[in-house]
């Protein structure tokens, strides 16, 4: 039923970069959810929001990790670089961060 010469060739993708940034992104989300369960960001369950933007966040490396050249890829890095300092001028001042 398997074309594969080796059972362990089922298990390539799985190594100890993915294991470890598993390891560290479920603490990463674990600790981004607030106290209070009943907290909303924009009207919205603080849960269901937060599980969108953690889970939409690999898809978007993936997208990028997809592009064709490095030039493209260091194009779309520097918007989500940009992205993030405007996002801190923006809300540190506000005390939101």
């Amino acid at each position: 039923m398997v074309n594969y010469d080796s059972g362990y060739q089922v298990l390539i993708g799985w190594n100890v970069e993915i294991i470890v940034t598993f390891l560290f992104w479920s603490l990463i989300i674990t600790k981004s959810i607030p106290e209070d369960k009943n907290k909303t960001f924009f009207g919205i369950n603080n849960r269901i929001v937060l599980a969108f933007c953690w889970g939409v966040l690999p898809v978007i490396i993936e997208i990028i990790y997809d592009l064709p050249t490095t030039k493209q890829q260091a194009t779309a890095v520097g918007i989500m670089a940009g992205i993030l300092f405007l996002g801190f001028a923006i809300f540190l001042p506000l005390g939101w961060i």
